[in-house]
């Protein structure tokens, strides 16, 4: 009888093992595996500015926003449209090259 209730257990606790890891995966690839992989919306690169703060571009159709976040706000920093995007730093420059030209445009703009 003993050896019994020692597997019965065993098999449950398998069990609940195996049912918490379907689950977590099915959770990560839902919830968190889609991060910047959308259609329509892209997170291009996200860089803190602090302890509650950070600069995100965002590209939207053909359109790359610099948006600023912190304690519970969201600002447009800079949009970058048409012709511009498609002079935007490469994949190896990444977000410095971004933020160097979200500058210079705001430059031009003022």
């Amino acid at each position: 009888m003993g050896f019994g209730i020692v597997l019965r257990t065993a098999l449950a606790l398998v069990a609940v093992v195996a049912l918490m890891y379907v689950f977590f995966f099915w959770l990560r690839r839902t919830y968190f595996g889609r991060r910047g992989t959308g259609r329509f919306l892209q997170v291009l690169d996200v860089a803190p500015l602090g302890s509650k703060a950070l600069i995100c571009a965002l590209k939207v159709g053909d359109r790359v926003l610099i948006v600023g976040a912190g304690e519970g706000r969201v600002s447009l920093l800079c949009e970058i449209q048409g012709d511009e995007v498609a002079n935007l730093p490469t994949k190896s420059e990444e977000f410095p090259g971004l933020l160097k030209a979200a500058i210079e445009r705001f430059k031009a703009k003022a």
